[in-house]
């Protein structure tokens, strides 16, 4: 509904919208009411595939002159279960990687290491 608003001159969004209302009594009704709120801010449970689950506050931020695109943040509250699982992501860093990629070059593995 918030992107129909924005874009009233889409019409696959509009074919769409009408394809749901005869398919769904449902759809209807709801799409009738008008309830959109721009969510902005809040908790998001997500989901790493290493380290599992991480619950995280979230703020969201437009971007200028980008009306469809926002900047996303999510911080862990500290000491918590999703801090710690951040620390342990961050402490995976390659040192030699980073320092190669600052310089602009490429790095290497350990494998490709031991052969020069």
């Amino acid at each position: 509904r918030l992107l129909a608003t924005r874009h009233p001159e889409n019409s696959q969004l509009a074919g769409l919208v009408g394809e749901m209302a005869v398919r769904s009594q449902e759809f209807r009704e709801l799409w009738a009411h008008h309830d959109v709120k721009e969510k902005t801010f809040g908790v998001k449970a997500l989901n790493h595939p290493l380290v599992g689950g991480l619950v995280m506050a979230y703020e969201s931020f437009p971007l200028p002159g980008e009306q469809d695109m926002v900047l996303v943040t999510y911080v862990p509250e500290p000491g918590s279960a999703a801090a710690e699982k951040l620390a342990l992501l961050a402490s995976w860093s390659v040192p030699e990687l980073e320092q190669d990629l600052a310089d602009g070059g490429v790095a290497l593995g350990s494998a490709d290491r031991a052969e020069e």
